[in-house]
C-alpha cells in the first residue's frame, strides 16, 4: 500500500502471466474446462535472489489452491537480476551519439526488466559498462501483435551505432 508505480514495477518482485492454454472461446459451451495450463514469468529486482523469489511465488501458489483442483508447477530456468551502472564513460559516450543522431538530448528509462545475460556479462567482466537501448518510439506498439518501426527509426539507431563503434576509442 502506497508504493509507486516505479516501485512496484522496478524495485519489488512483479509476477506477469504470459500466456494461457485453455479451450479456446471459438464453439464454447457452458462448461468449466477441466484443464488449464499458465505460463507465468517472475521479475526479480537486483539484490533478491532468484531462487528464493521462486520458491516463495511457488510456495504462495500451492497454498492457495482452491478445493478440490490440483496444481502442477513446472519450475524455469532461473536468471539473475541485474542493474545498470548509469554513470560510467561508455555509457555517457553511447548517449551523446544517440543525441548526436537523433538531434536531441537522450533521455534515461527506468524498465522492470532486464536481458538475463547482462549479469551474466557482468559477472564475467566486473565493473563494465553495459548499455541497453530501445529502437521504439511512440508509435511502434512494442510487442503488441501490430508491431512496427518507422524507417526513420531504423536510420538513427543505424547511425548512432555507427558513431559509437567509429569514437569510442578516442
Amino acid at each position: 500500500a502506497g508504493a509507486s508505480v516505479a516501485d512496484l514495477t522496478w524495485a519489488r518482485p512483479a509476477l506477469i502471466v504470459t500466456g494461457i492454454d485453455c479451450p479456446p472461446a471459438t464453439n464454447a459451451v457452458n462448461a468449466i474446462p477441466s484443464t488449464a495450463t499458465a505460463h507465468l514469468n517472475l521479475r526479480v529486482p537486483p539484490g533478491m535472489d532468484p531462487k528464493e523469489a521462486q520458491d516463495k511465488l511457488v510456495a504462495h501458489l500451492e497454498s492457495h489452491v482452491p478445493w478440490n483442483a490440483r496444481v502442477e508447477i513446472t519450475r524455469d530456468v532461473l536468471a539473475s537480476s541485474f542493474s545498470a551502472d548509469v554513470g560510467g564513460d561508455v555509457v555517457k559516450h553511447v548517449e551523446a551519439c544517440l543525441a548526436a543522431s537523433y538531434g536531441r538530448e537522450t533521455e534515461r528509462m527506468g524498465e522492470g526488466a532486464s536481458i538475463p545475460l547482462c549479469a551474466t556479462l557482468l559477472e564475467a567482466v566486473p565493473g563494465a559498462d553495459i548499455v541497453l537501448y530501445g529502437v521504439e518510439e511512440p508509435q511502434c506498439r512494442i510487442h503488441s501483435s501490430d508491431e512496427s518501426v518507422d524507417p526513420r527509426e531504423i536510420r538513427d539507431i543505424a547511425v548512432a551505432e555507427a558513431l559509437i563503434l567509429a569514437t569510442i576509442g578516442r
